[in-house]
């Protein structure tokens, strides 16, 4: 059985304040972070959504599963860098 981390001792993923959000990665996100879980801040989960979503309407239904699968870690790995640094710049 898994256990979900207790989110009061869990930090954000991305600029390391108390994480206010958690959720298990999907197997392209558990690829992309190397990590079970997810946290973050609801400012940086926000800005990943955002930037994110943008990212996926580029990445076609029509590809087979396996290189939408590559290309969706791409993205996480990519959409991460870019909410950390967004994060460290404020």
């Amino acid at each position: 059985m898994i256990r979900f981390p207790d989110i009061r001792d869990a930090k954000c993923y991305y600029c390391g304040v108390q994480a206010s959000s958690g959720s298990m990665n999907q197997e392209w996100e558990q690829k992309a972070r190397g990590e079970r879980f997810h946290f973050a801040c609801l400012k940086c989960l926000e800005i990943y959504g955002q930037l994110f979503q943008q990212r996926l309407e580029g990445i076609s239904s029509t590809c087979p599963a396996q290189e939408q699968m590559q290309l969706m870690s791409l993205a996480v790995q990519e959409t991460d860098m870019k909410v950390r640094a967004m994060a460290n710049a404020t």
